[in-house]
């Protein structure tokens, strides 16, 4: 499994995956913590906000993964 794709791997099925500034998804909070991220003036990113970013990829790929099956299912 990888720790990262490009979010245009699902097209119009990613919805809203949270994405580095490269355009890249992140399944895995060190992945997210050594990605390029703006986080503005909140300072860098914390191990924490890492895993809920990790949380909500995984769970938008589960949802783009289901979608692309059911649209070649028809």
């Amino acid at each position: 499994m990888t720790d990262s794709y490009h979010h245009s791997v699902y097209g119009a099925y990613g919805g809203d995956l949270p994405r580095d500034l490269d355009g890249y998804v992140h399944l895995t909070a060190a992945a997210w913590l050594a990605a390029p991220v703006d986080t503005g003036s909140a300072g860098p990113m914390t191990e924490e906000q890492a895993e809920e970013l990790a949380e909500r990829a995984r769970a938008g790929t589960r949802e783009a993964e289901a979608a692309v099956a059911a649209w070649q299912a028809r």
